[in-house]
């Protein structure tokens, strides 16, 4: 297990980037792609309720049904190589 140190974890949160547009020709690999979805499911939550499902839309069809409801994400829809839906519950209980 490797283990980083307060500098390490402090330089990525400053170099992080907030994608506009994306260059249809890259591709992300199925296996990092895997790998950030685990990421994403095991983040933690209040006493583990995981109030969220990922939605992966691969299909152009579907892509292009959800432009409308997209807020700005239209060039996105047709060009990322993955689009993830993040549904969310609004009020969780136990």
């Amino acid at each position: 297990m490797t283990i980083l140190t307060t500098e390490q974890v402090l330089s990525a949160f400053k170099n992080r980037k907030s994608c506009r547009y994306y260059d249809p020709t890259r591709k992300i690999s199925e296996q990092d792609f895997h790998f950030i979805l685990e990421l994403g499911r095991l983040s933690p939550s209040s006493v583990g309720s995981e109030p969220w499902k990922f939605i992966v839309l691969q299909d152009p069809k579907l892509r292009e049904a959800i432009k409308p409801f997209s807020w700005g994400m239209a060039t996105a829809l047709d060009d990322a190589s993955h689009i993830v839906v993040i549904l969310a519950k609004k009020k969780c209980t136990l």
